[in-house]
């Protein structure tokens, strides 16, 4: 987790980290709505970023999504998480970004269904992306399950439920949305691009 941006630890190309309060709660009701009002459809998947080979896309990924577009509702949005990549890679992974390539996504895990499981954000089609963000919308009370877990060499991290709160690792780190049992999960998820790693 990543304490001090003042004095770094040492270097690990797939450190996790996160902030609890990146949005505050007037931002998350805001974000919300504005996802409420945009179009959503199946969660799609390029089977090159899966571990493993299933026979239909629904036991891989199971969750509903949308897309922000940088616009006047959305700019201040963008900035916020521009200049929170800014520092963090600058501060920890010191990687050749370019920016926003891709939309951010909003995604909907619906109860009894919903899960993402064991993936990579970077594959054959995406191997821009460098890293990965995952802002958490839903209030932790209001569903079960969920979990977004990323997998750190032998030991597995598991994120901070708190609304409002951003964690970012890089797009080669293995990770996964555990199913919802109860509820809806909602989040926004951002790939931050770059060169493709060498």
């Amino acid at each position: 987790m990543f304490e001090n941006l003042l004095n770094p630890p040492k270097f690990n190309i797939s450190e996790v980290g996160w902030t609890l309060d990146f949005l505050n709660q007037e931002d998350c009701d805001k974000v919300e709505k504005y996802c409420s009002e945009i179009v959503t459809n199946e969660g799609s998947i390029d089977p090159g970023l899966s571990i493993q080979t299933y026979q239909k896309n629904s036991d891989i990924r199971e969750s509903k999504v949308g897309w922000l577009v940088q616009s006047q509702e959305t700019e201040r949005l963008y900035k916020m998480i521009a200049d929170f990549v800014r520092g963090i890679n600058h501060s920890y992974y010191g990687f050749r970004l370019n920016g926003f390539e891709e939309k951010i996504q909003y995604a909907e895990y619906p109860e009894g269904r919903g899960h993402y499981d064991w993936h990579l954000d970077i594959g054959p089609k995406a191997n821009f992306r460098k890293l990965s963000l995952v802002i958490q919308l839903s209030d932790p009370e209001s569903y079960e399950g969920g979990e977004l877990q990323i997998m750190k060499s032998k030991t597995i991290d598991v994120a901070p439920r708190n609304r409002g709160a951003i964690v970012v690792f890089p797009s080669f780190v293995l990770h996964r949305v555990t199913p919802v049992t109860k509820g809806v999960r909602k989040s926004l998820a951002i790939w931050v691009s770059g060169p493709p790693f060498a």
